[in-house]
């Protein structure tokens, strides 16, 4: 998990850090306290608190219902105890208000616990709570007994600290809300004057205050907008440039103040979990929840005011238009020596990958030689290219969440520095076609006779398996987060489940061709079957691939494994929330999918029933309508869980959108929408396992067809999907519904482009390339040359 002081670094803006919350500076305050914290009360506040370690997340909820709210029972029964009485230091305030708080707490969850939830659970609560309440008196006495392990030097000490703690604190508090007023209170005077020169009494403007809100914050009216739609070019772009830097500086206003106040609310969990026996959540989140900050109401009014104006003057009064329009994209507009490099080695990788296509579609077509398709290695070419293709997915995926502002890093909890930028993984990317599309050319001209067989052919997709092993690997720094997140896909249930292990296991439910391929090419290699390639023996399908182990039990397990993982997530979400909403209807999602799988994976079995005479067979009609009919039922199914759940459109009263989206055109949504349903349809034989026969059987070219097109599709549902938890917080992944929007914030990262300063391993990389292309061609030639000559 990432922690929070490098997502405090990664959202602050330079300009303004002095006035930022020092929560290192915090956390350096709490280190004496964290020398004499009693390690089982700790144990037990870390229940309490929800954060027990030093990572700043939100840990989920634990146990089911029932559970949970006997533990919340008594872990409030027993701080209030705790906290009634007077401390050793003599000091009863805090407590005695932490208590009471606690109490009124531990009432009204009792209040609701006895209250609506059936007699059944009733009983089963007050069960529970009767066994806790003979177990309290000897919590009780063991508590005490750690606290008497301290010496009362020791734990004068430590009221000391925590004093200066809470000192420092309302002090940091203090400077983040005088400057957000400062800022706010300017920003709409701004406005204010903005809309006076659009009235055309350009003198009141400056006399207009932020308090008087009624001054600027209502409606324009029509002759206003009329003179504003009718003013000079010039006027009317000097209006939008001034709306949208206002706009600009109101949103990064906007994550000034949910970061400053996520990293009150996690400090202050710190400390009370380092000192329950004088916890400041008490007392000082009613004064955080005071601030003007917390809520920012003024700060929404003047942003409304400005979206407003903006669809009044420039989108015909659409609100949502507007809002997308104010946001500027991010355009990279300097051009560096690495953009040429990135450029030269793109118009390499294209040459090659049109020399492919020539040599295996074009020359094909006009002199019958067999394609590679028919090659017994095309299965390992086409699993590497799945991954190659996924690669560049997720560059584009970065590209248009960095254009829309999307702040994924935020939303899937990934560490700043660890993350790569496009430029670096489109780098990284192009360097794989290269090898990718090397390798491809190489293997099929070698076997067809249009390159010296120096190297066997055999060995050129052995080397490129070896070659996207090492890529998935290294950098280990890199790559090590991916696979850790793989892991804990794979152990679903046993973990609580993140937004980041939803979207991995939906992209394994698109990489079911992938894995397929992945899991021949291991059999092409141990199997030894490469040899042949080696040996030049004729193309033939292996043995391992119609046994029954392989066929009829490998396979069909690859392909329900990917839903078996998001099925089991489902089902932990559920356990962790009590939410039947939506995690059970997702869960039903998954589970009539893997259906689909099972009926393809037995089709081989009740295809076909005796009858007549002779024994002969005939196609067994019942079982081929309940397949179908499933297959239709759990395509549409997922196809209106994409657009609904996962996008958050297809509301028939926003015209089947939404009314909140970060795309100034409508037109993406709408693509969107009908590309997903068609390629859903699609992707439906993903489903089936290879071998089986029957329905939804495809000839073997088209597989790779089927598996780039469900790729691409899995490439703009995750933009779409993060986009829309960036705005709604749809399935309860965050406690705190708003997060910053992502703006550059000139901090130095990993992930941030780096200039490229090393100009001579460009060049010898350059070099190398265009070397290897002279290479290939001249020995293309020369081969040529040798056939004519034979000839």
């Amino acid at each position: 998990m990432v922690n929070f002081t490098a997502k405090l670094q990664d959202n602050t803006r330079q300009e303004w850090l002095e006035h930022y919350v020092d929560y290192k500076a915090l956390k350096r305050l709490l280190k004496p306290l964290k020398k004499g914290a009693p390690a089982k009360r700790a144990s037990m506040m870390t229940s309490y608190s929800g954060d027990a370690s030093d990572s700043d997340e939100e840990a989920t909820a634990p146990g089911d219902l029932v559970g949970g709210l006997k533990d919340r029972l008594h872990l409030l029964s027993m701080a209030g105890k705790s906290l009634g009485k007077p401390s050793k230091t003599g000091r009863k305030g805090d407590a005695g208000e932490s208590a009471s708080l606690l109490a009124s707490e531990e009432k009204q969850l009792r209040s609701r616990f006895y209250g609506g939830g059936g007699a059944a659970i009733t009983k089963m609560a007050e069960e529970g709570l009767a066994t806790h309440a003979e177990e309290e008196e000897g919590r009780e006495n063991e508590e005490e007994h750690e606290h008497g392990c301290l010496t009362p030097d020791e734990v004068g000490q430590r009221e000391v600290d925590s004093q200066r703690f809470e000192a420092v604190l309302l002090t940091e508090l203090e400077k983040v809300q005088q400057f957000y007023a400062e800022t706010i209170t300017d920003l709409g005077q701004q406005l204010g004057f903005l809309k006076a020169q659009l009235r055309g009494d350009g003198n009141k403007g400056s006399q207009l205050a932020l308090e008087d809100l009624t001054s600027w914050a209502h409606p324009m009216s029509e002759e206003d907008k009329r003179r504003a739609k009718h003013l000079a070019p010039k006027e009317r772009e000097l209006i939008e440039t001034t709306l949208m830097r206002l706009n600009r500086e109101l949103t990064l206003l906007e994550n000034f103040c949910i970061i400053n106040y996520t990293g009150f609310i996690k400090i202050l969990k710190k400390h009370d979990k380092l000192m329950p026996s004088r916890p400041l959540r008490a007392s000082v989140l009613p004064q955080l929840e005071k601030a003007q900050f917390f809520r920012h109401a003024r700060l929404e009014d003047i942003k409304l005011e400005v979206t407003t104006i903006f669809a009044d003057v420039f989108c015909n009064k659409d609100k949502n238009q507007a809002a997308a329009m104010l946001l500027p994209k991010r355009f990279r507009t300097n051009v560096d020596f690495f953009l040429l490099q990135l450029g030269y080695k793109l118009g390499v990788a294209a040459t090659l990958a049109l020399w492919v296509v020539w040599d295996c579609v074009v020359q094909v077509a006009k002199f019958g030689k067999p394609t590679i398709v028919t090659k017994m290695a095309f299965p390992v070419f086409r699993a590497v290219g799945g991954l190659l293709l996924l690669h560049w997915c997720w560059g584009i995926i970065e590209h248009f969440c960095n254009y829309l502002r999307i702040n994924f890093v935020y939303l899937l909890d990934l560490s700043p520095k660890n993350v790569s930028s496009p430029r670096k993984i489109f780098d990284e990317a192009v360097n794989e076609s290269i090898v990718y599309l090397t390798c491809m050319l190489l293997y099929y001209k070698v076997l067809v006779g249009g390159f010296p067989d120096w190297i066997p052919a055999g060995f050129y997709p052995i080397f490129l398996l070896v070659y996207t092993l090492y890529c998935l690997v290294f950098p280990w720094k890199q790559r090590k987060g991916i696979w850790w997140i793989v892991g804990r896909v794979v152990v679903a249930p046993l973990v609580s489940v993140t937004l980041l292990d939803t979207v991995v296991a939906d992209v394994l439910t698109s990489l079911v061709k992938v894995l397929l391929d992945l899991a021949w090419s291991a059999f092409y290699v141990i199997s030894g079957d490469f040899t042949r390639d080696i040996r030049g023996a004729p193309d033939e399908v292996p043995s391992w691939e119609l046994s029954v182990l392989y066929s009829k039990v490998l396979a069909p397990v690859i392909v329900i494994l990917p839903y078996w993982w998001r099925f089991m997530q489902c089902l932990r979400r559920f356990y962790d929330t009590g939410n039947r909403w939506p995690h059970l209807l997702n869960a039903t999602k998954y589970a009539m999918a893997q259906t689909v799988t099972l009926f393809g994976a037995f089709h081989h079995v009740y295809y076909h029933v005796r009858g007549g005479k002779g024994g002969r067979v005939h196609p067994s009609l019942t079982y081929d309508v309940v397949w179908v009919m499933v297959t239709v039922i759990s395509t549409f199914y997922s196809y209106v869980w994409d657009v609904t759940m996962d996008w958050g459109l297809g509301r028939p009263s926003k015209g089947f959108l939404n009314d909140r989206r970060m795309c100034s055109s409508n037109v993406p949504y709408y693509s969107a929408m009908v590309a997903d349903l068609f390629l859903r349809f699609l992707w439906v034989n993903t489903l089936i396992p290879p071998g089986s026969g029957g329905l939804f059987s495809l000839p073997l070219y088209l597989n790779a067809f089927l598996m780039v097109m469900e790729i691409l599709r899995r490439m703009f549902w995750g933009v779409f999907r993060l986009e829309n938890e960036q705005l709604r917080n749809t399935q309860g992944f965050r406690r705190v519904d708003v997060i910053p929007l992502s703006f550059s914030t000139e901090n130095q990262h990993e992930y941030r482009d780096p200039k490229n300063t090393n100009n001579l391993r460009v060049i010898l990389e350059v070099s190398f390339v265009a070397g290897l292309v002279i290479f290939l061609s001249i020995g293309a030639v020369v081969v040529a040359d040798g056939i004519d000559e034979g000839v």
